[in-house]
């Protein structure tokens, strides 16, 4: 399911949701939380943190939208609700494997960050509207279109980097 507004009706959407408090306090403990991963990027429980977190949010996901994700089709993939959650969990498996492979940047955390936000302020609102789908999706499109964005500007630069990274070794 999908909606398909300008961009100009998804910025005043977005702007709606500072409306709901839970959304401030989303944005802002997801701000500490990255500046206290940044901090803590060398330390072996940061990612075991990451990693519990992702698993978390993979079980949320599964619980409320999995039937919806196996079936669903990929009309308008940017503004649909069901591939922005297949992209969510595509996106957390590849980032907790990042996370384990490599030495994490800064970017990837501010990457995770944007998409924390958005991840958790969807689920919230899945929760709070009953899961009625109609609902969710006119109340969280600006997380859609722009989450669905962020991973693939975040997969964009991931294939850049591995790129760079496979060049480099040979």
């Amino acid at each position: 399911m999908n909606l398909d507004y300008n961009i100009i009706k998804t910025i005043k959407l977005f702007k709606d949701c500072f409306k709901y408090e839970i959304f401030i306090a989303i944005i802002i403990s997801s701000i500490l939380f990255v500046i206290l991963l940044i901090l803590n990027k060398e330390k072996k429980i940061t990612k075991y943190i990451v990693l519990s977190l992702n698993i978390i949010i993979l079980i949320i996901i599964g619980y409320f939208y999995i039937k919806d994700i196996i079936k669903f089709n990929f009309s308008n993939p940017i503004n649909n609700i069901y591939f922005y959650f297949f992209n969510t969990i595509i996106y957390l498996i590849v980032s907790s494997i990042i996370n384990f492979k490599t030495k994490y940047k800064k970017t990837n955390y501010i990457f995770y960050g944007l998409c924390l936000i958005n991840i958790l302020f969807s689920l919230f609102m899945t929760h709070y509207l009953s899961n009625n789908t109609l609902i969710v999706i006119g109340n969280i499109f600006p997380m859609i279109k722009f989450g669905n964005i962020i991973y693939i500007v975040y997969y964009i630069l991931l294939m850049i980097y591995l790129g760079r990274y496979l060049w480099k070794k040979k």
